[in-house]
Formats: structure tokens, sequence, C-alpha cells
């Protein structure tokens, strides 16, 4: 098994980073990998039903879908996550394989951690690592996070989305309580640095034949690639979402409007607009111009812009139109 460390603090990197090992070799691999904070996204959710996008683009948090499906996870400076690419075609829903050397290296630091239900590792019942799979051809991919220090008051507010004006038949992440590592371990002087280098070292005695794979500045390159048309794009971070649909009503100045949007892969199939508002001219006209818009704030407004709205909906400027129809 080969080793990798990372010199990224990305989270697209580093996913970019997994897949590029998955796809372009055949040896097996382990690596730990960090990040500034990140929101990892399942790779069949719905991005806006799973985050609070004001507190996400007020605190500059990196939102990033993954290649695996389960559910969302917020990752900080606290956190590491783990990876596992091996070369099986055994059980795929067999998750306690992966995570058992995981598991004996924490409960050799002091603390009870096991694992718990479909795929999470848990200390007194709180989750403090949840796990995810996807395989490509014969080879397998493992990854989870281990929250070990984590600022846990961040992780709740990112990940509190208001979902009633959201419908779709996306997965749903299950909220769980979680629980940091460190709390539970005797040694409080342990930091995330070494609890990292044990982490990489209880590895080298559990596995045969391991040692150490440099990334070449030809792999750099091709991951960043990767990143670039990829994991850092709008489209598979936010326009992959699955099909939903927005409502949201207000009372403005001018009058009630209430509003129904249907979204698909991030743009707005379907649009209609209702209320005891005043307008000079028929609002489906309105709606029609924002058909195969995407569903944000800049891209809604661009639109607006070659549109007198005050036809439409009298009083109402364009600004507070585009926060109306975006607004979580």
């Amino acid at each position: 098994m080969k080793l990798v460390v990372t010199p990224s603090y990305s989270a697209a990197f580093n996913l970019a980073l997994e897949e590029y090992l998955m796809t372009h070799f055949e040896d097996e691999f382990f690596m730990l990998w960090m990040s500034e904070n990140a929101i990892l996204i399942g790779k069949h959710q719905n991005t806006y039903t799973e985050i609070n996008i004001p507190y996400v683009q007020e605190h500059q948090i990196e939102v990033v879908r993954r290649m695996s499906g389960g559910g969302t996870v917020f990752c900080d400076p606290g956190n590491i996550n783990f990876t596992f690419i091996e070369n099986t075609l055994g059980n795929f829903a067999d998750f306690k394989k992966f995570t058992a050397p995981i598991i004996s290296y924490i409960n050799h630091l002091g603390a009870p951690a096991q694992f718990s239900g479909r795929n999470d590792l848990v200390i007194e019942d709180k989750k403090f690592s949840g796990n995810a799979q996807y395989r490509i051809k014969s080879r397998t991919l493992h990854h989870g996070t281990l929250l070990f220090d984590s600022k846990l008051g961040a992780l709740a507010n990112a990940l509190t989305p208001r979902e009633e004006k959201f419908k779709g038949k996306a997965i749903d992440s299950v909220k769980a309580r979680v629980t940091n590592i460190k709390a539970y371990l005797p040694d409080q002087s342990l930091t995330v640095s070494a609890f990292k280098s044990g982490i990489y070292k209880h590895i080298m005695s559990s596995f045969e034949d391991c040692s150490y794979y440099s990334l070449t500045q030809d792999d750099l390159e091709a991951v960043q690639k990767l990143v670039d048309e990829k994991y850092a794009t709008w489209q598979w971070n936010y326009g992959d979402s699955p099909k939903y649909d927005y409502t949201n009503i207000k009372k403005f100045p001018s009058g009630l409007v209430e509003l129904g949007i249907t979204v698909q892969k991030g743009i707005i199939k379907q649009l209609a607009i209702h209320g005891d508002f005043f307008a000079s001219k028929e609002t489906n006209e309105l709606c029609e111009a924002m058909i195969g818009t995407k569903h944000e704030k800049s891209d809604i407004l661009t639109v607006l812009t070659s549109i007198h709205l005050g036809d439409y909906l009298q009083g109402i400027d364009a600004e507070a139109f585009a926060d109306f129809m975006t607004e979580v």
C-alpha cells in the first residue's frame, strides 16, 4: 500500500486527488487530508437544501460535491479526512473493513470508539465520523471524516438551511449528535497534527509492504486540471443538484408576491408568480425571460438588467426581487 501526503488544504484539490489516484494508478493507497472550512456534499444531494447559504457565503466556506453518496459533512482544521483506495470487488456495504484500523488506533489512544449503524463511528453514541464509498471498475474508494477538535458550533450553523423553501427528491442528511475525539482522550495535550502522524504510523504497522508515494509535478498538474474542470465549478457543486421546487412568499410595499420555481440541474425550468400586486404587463413575460437562467442571484440580476421590472411588479427593484428568488 502506498501512503500519500497531500500538499493542499483545499477540499476541492483533495477530492480531485482522490479521483486521480483512483483512476490513474493500479496501486492501493491510503491518505490523510485536512482543509480549511469546507462542506462536502454527497453525490446525490441537493446542495441548496443542505447548507445555510448566507452563512456559507459570509464565512467564505468552500462547498464541494464528492463522488461518493451519503450525507453532507463539515470540515475545518480540527477535522481529518482519511481515504483508502483498494483493488477489491468485495461487499460494497462492508464499511467496517476500512474503518477497523481507524477504530483500533483511537481505542489505542484510550477513547472507546466503535462502529455504529450503516456508516458511522461513534463514542458514547455521539458521531465523530461519517463514511462513504464509491467504486470504479474493480477499485473501491472509501473515505471518512474524523472530528478531532472541530468547532462544532460552526458546523451546526453551516448545515442549517431553511428547508421549507425547498422540496425535492434528493437524499437529505440524517442529523445526528456529534462530538470531538479529543474530548475523550486521557492525553488532552495531543494535537491534531500529532493525531494525524499517529494514524500514518498505525497504518504503516497494520499493512504489509507500506511505503510513501511522493506526488510528482505531473501528478499535481493533472490534479489541478481536474479541480479547474470539475471540483471547483458551479455546475458540479450546485448545478448537479437533483430537481427541486423552490417557493417563497413576501409582503412588499406594493403588495403580496408568491413565487414558485422548478429547478433542474441548477437551471430554472419553470416559474410562476402570483399575488395582489399591481402590474401593467402580464407576469408570464417575466417568467419566460427567466427560463434557462441559473438559480443564482448574480445570474438572475443579469437577466433583470435588461427588463423593466416595474412593468411586471410595481414598486419592486431588481436587487430585492433577485434576493426574493434565491433567499434561504
